[in-house]
């Protein structure tokens, strides 16, 4: 995973972020929907994409969608933002980057926007 430029995002780009993109995945890739308009991508579950959005251009890998799979496997519904941010964060203060520690991560009212329902 390429780690040189991780920037988080502030919880006002992550909401609107959140607000704007719907994800879900299937066996060979990752399904991103825009809320406001009707456009569906797919993108494969193993490489990296982008998402360009006015509010900021998003850089997903394919570690980040597995541990998101990963949680969605586990009964967790949280949003591919939400794992990625969770992720990021782990990374800056030097922890793990587990499911366990994710999860611990993930249920801070400072990370955590809200679930998919």
């Amino acid at each position: 995973m390429m780690r040189n430029n991780i920037k988080i995002l502030t919880l006002d780009q992550l909401r609107q972020l959140n607000d704007k993109y719907e994800f879900e995945y299937d066996d060979e890739s990752v399904i991103v929907k825009n809320k406001h308009y009707d456009r569906t991508t797919k993108h494969p579950r193993n490489e990296t994409f982008v998402l360009n959005s006015k509010i900021r251009k998003v850089t997903i890998n394919s570690d980040i969608i597995s541990k998101w799979i990963e949680l969605c496997g586990a009964g967790e519904e949280y949003s591919l933002l939400d794992v990625m941010q969770a992720f990021n964060k782990l990374y800056l203060m030097f922890q793990p980057m587990d499911i366990e520690h994710l999860k611990k991560m993930l249920e801070r009212d400072s990370i955590r926007v809200k679930k998919v329902k």
